[in-house]
């Protein structure tokens, strides 16, 4: 998308101060041949850079969440980093985190599929009681990828 713009940008701008330009016939043929090939190089370079800025290469990083955008995990993920959280299991379908960063509170109800949603028991803790064996699952996978 940004390729076709930039390149057209360019041609134009190179185009546009041949009228002002005295040199004869014969030089402008010559003229255009380097303004493309220097058009092609730099577009070249250019492009990739465009590309790379837009795209995070984050795969295999970021869990998906159904109806939670990708920069709202990939935040509370990048709020984990150097973090300590205890992870304490109360029993075998429950779990109280404690040491979770705010980005990952906003979260909480995401990171379990049923209807049990967290308890906070803390500005910084979250507790989950009578999770399904799939939740169970589900919120260990989270805690390790958030570890």
């Amino acid at each position: 998308m940004y390729t076709k713009g930039l390149l057209a940008a360019v041609i134009f701008a190179a185009v546009s101060t041949l009228p002002s330009c005295s040199a004869p016939a014969p030089v402008i043929p010559q003229l255009l041949g380097g303004v493309a090939g220097t058009v092609i190089d730099v577009a070249a370079q250019v492009v990739p850079l465009i590309a790379a800025r837009d795209v995070k290469n984050t795969a295999g990083q970021v869990p998906n969440f159904p109806g939670v955008p990708a920069y709202n995990v990939q935040m509370c993920m990048d709020s984990t980093k150097g973090v300590s959280m205890d992870v304490d299991k109360t029993s075998e379908t429950s779990y109280r985190i404690k040491g979770v960063p705010p980005p990952c509170m906003v979260l909480a109800g995401a990171f379990v599929n049923d209807k049990s949603q967290p308890i906070p028991c803390g500005n910084d803790c979250l507790e989950y009681v009578n999770l399904s064996p799939k939740d169970v699952d589900m919120l260990e996978e989270v805690i390790e990828q958030l570890s």
